[in-house]
């Protein structure tokens, strides 16, 4: 039997929808990767009232919470708060390298959150691709077989992110969440889509 004529089409969505997803995925950990830095600084910084380094603490808990904070709304750190980790190393034991990789993070993060716009545009080209090649083929859609293990995703509640005609602002994604068959009201047939 005789590959679809589709297959290349839904192997390259299917990859764009995995590097997509991967990402955004990425996304969320960074946050939550930042977050945990910056509790183990706090966790390494507790000092009571008076203590010798209780001030030099409190310095670095107010650093730690304000890159965390640049995480959290997607900017990189400072170059102050940059240059700042420098005096970390003079506290030793785990806080140098904590800092270091909450400042990681937070700029893994916003590289991840600047590459979204580029691979949401790789996947509607590539669901336009298919689509136009399933209009071009009708009744040919690759089999399960062909599909692999793209084919077992459960579809129901993903966005359709397929290029909005006749709805909406035209070639924006389409923010419909496809039903449990896996249909777009607008778009029909979606199989795995992204992440809302």
């Amino acid at each position: 039997m005789a590959a679809s004529p589709c297959l290349t089409e839904w192997n390259a969505l299917t990859n764009a929808r995995q590097v997509y997803n991967d990402n955004e995925a990425y996304i969320r950990q960074t946050l939550a990767d930042a977050n945990t830095f910056r509790n183990k600084i706090y966790q390494a910084t507790q000092a009571d009232e008076g203590d010798p380094d209780y001030e030099d603490f409190q310095e670095v808990r107010a650093w730690a919470d304000g890159v965390y904070d640049r995480a959290r709304t997607n900017q990189r750190p400072t170059s102050t708060q940059t240059s700042y980790a420098a005096h970390l190393n003079t506290l030793g034991g785990n806080i140098p390298g904590w800092g270091s990789s909450l400042l990681s993070v937070t700029n893994n993060r916003v590289n991840a959150i600047q590459a979204r716009a580029a691979l949401l545009q790789d996947l509607q080209t590539a669901q336009q691709a298919y689509d136009d090649c399933l209009r071009d083929n009708p009744d040919t859609e690759p089999t399960p077989y062909e599909q692999g293990d793209a084919s077992d995703y459960g579809p129901a509640g993903q966005l359709c992110l397929a290029a909005r005609s006749g709805h909406g602002h035209v070639g924006d994604p389409c923010r419909i969440r496809l039903g449990s068959d896996g249909t777009c009201q607008c778009h029909g047939f979606r199989r795995e889509t992204v992440i809302a």
